[in-house]
């Protein structure tokens, strides 16, 4: 296993309270590594058994505890704020219908490759779209 940062430890310790034990401090600990890291989450199917004042279920955004669990999956409450604001606004603009767009007509003059026709189209006919691709594939052109 990965040696723990300090504060990663200190800031379980101050967050567990009187509830601190080295196996919740060190789950806590890794929680916050793994954050740090770059991840939004941290699956764990054995993890310590939490307090509600340290640990609360993912259903919405009014969560208040600084572990939200959704199913194996543990995330610190900023990043279960940001991932499920993300997911609601992906959400509400996919129902939204796509604005009306003259760019379509034009779209068959335009020197374009018949997968980049494809992909403005797609992303025309949808509020939202995500369109990638490796270097030098026509993205943005």
């Amino acid at each position: 296993m990965q040696k723990l940062n300090e504060l990663d430890v200190f800031f379980s310790k101050r967050t567990l309270k009187e509830a601190y034990t080295e196996e919740k401090g060190l789950f806590l600990a890794s929680l916050m590594r793994s954050s740090r890291e770059g991840h939004l989450c941290l699956e764990a199917s054995d993890a310590p058994e939490l307090l509600p004042f340290v640990l609360e279920e993912g259903k919405d955004l009014s969560v208040k505890a600084p572990v939200i669990r959704q199913e194996n999956r543990y995330y610190l409450h900023r990043n279960w704020i940001f991932e499920t604001h993300l997911l609601d606004q992906v959400k509400r603009l996919r129902n939204l219908p796509p604005p009306p767009c003259k760019a379509l007509d034009s779209l068959s003059k335009a020197p374009l490759l018949p997968m980049q026709k494809r992909a403005i189209e797609a992303a025309l006919q949808n509020c939202f779209s995500i369109i990638c691709g490796g270097p030098g594939t026509g993205k943005t052109y």
